[in-house]
């Protein structure tokens, strides 16, 4: 059975270099993404067919060039929130500089592809048209103080429910 899928490509340039592709749009350019022998991707002037006989393979491909095509023309983001008294923020020269309660502060390189942006010092977004870098670099972020389960302190994701447990019992 052959399974085939449209993309729309407005505003975006799509490039073909032997059995990759990259994709260029108003907010930058996305990585490589190397196509596999078994799909079929044909290029018109408005969209991109993605055909292919190997149902998982279809979906991979077709999947990933959608949510590249969506991040160079619209953009993710993630936000995240420091919890917990202390906990700040700061932005100085591409450089995000955090204090989370340790006896020293923590600078983390933000690279060139994100935007990060801070708001009341305790709440950080992150921006850029990669969603695999941006989830890379949050989870950087959230992985130098992952909230604890009794209080809740720590870095978390902004809509993030954590179930705290009881503390002992007197």
């Amino acid at each position: 059975m052959l399974y085939t899928g449209l993309i729309l490509k407005r505003g975006t340039n799509f490039i073909k270099e032997n059995n990759s592709y990259i994709i260029k749009g108003p907010l930058g350019n996305s990585l490589r993404i190397l196509i596999n022998n078994n799909v079929l991707i044909i290029e018109n002037k408005l969209t991109l067919l993605v055909q292919s006989y190997n149902k998982r393979l279809f979906f991979l491909y077709f999947k990933l060039l959608k949510q590249k095509v969506i991040g160079v023309l619209f953009g993710f983001r993630k936000k995240l929130r420091l919890e917990g008294l202390g906990f700040i923020a700061v932005f100085e020269d591409g450089v995000l500089v955090l204090k989370l309660g340790f006896s020293h502060v923590i600078r983390v390189v933000v690279p060139k592809t994100l935007k990060v942006f801070i708001k009341k010092r305790k709440r950080i977004t992150v921006l850029g048209s990669d969603l695999n870098e941006i989830t890379q670099f949050s989870l950087k972020l959230r992985n130098y103080k992952s909230p604890e389960i009794y209080k809740g302190k720590g870095v978390r994701y902004f809509r993030e429910r954590l179930k705290l447990k009881i503390g002992k019992k007197v």
